[in-house]
């Protein structure tokens, strides 16, 4: 799992690549974890992600769930069809929101 973040227009962006399971949710809630309490306007750029199992679902939801709670803009971007099937199966495809990519979400997110 590689992290990355940067900072655009005001958007916040979490870049992450590899696969979100059981041994990588921890270092993807700790690198997230500050930032869902502190940003204004995040998005997890996931067009590097190959897999997220029930341990990422888990930590994409605490962010969430986080971001709601302070009114503060959340989304994702990049994911791709066999990534999008498992947040379609669990129903976050419901309760999240998505962009294409960096670009759509910086557009609509940026200041």
């Amino acid at each position: 799992m590689n992290i990355a973040e940067k900072t655009e227009n005001g958007v916040k962006v979490l870049m992450l690549s590899g696969r979100i399971d059981g041994q990588t949710a921890g270092d993807v809630e700790a690198a997230a974890i500050g930032l869902f309490d502190s940003e204004e306007k995040l998005v997890l750029d996931l067009s590097d992600v190959a897999f997220v199992s029930s341990a990422g679902l888990r930590v994409i939801l605490i962010g969430a769930k986080k971001m709601t709670a302070r009114k503060a803009a959340y989304g994702l971007c990049g994911v791709k069809p066999e990534v999008m099937e498992v947040f379609q199966m669990s129903g976050f495809n419901k309760i999240l929101t998505f962009y294409d990519d960096q670009a759509a979400a910086m557009g609509a997110l940026g200041s």
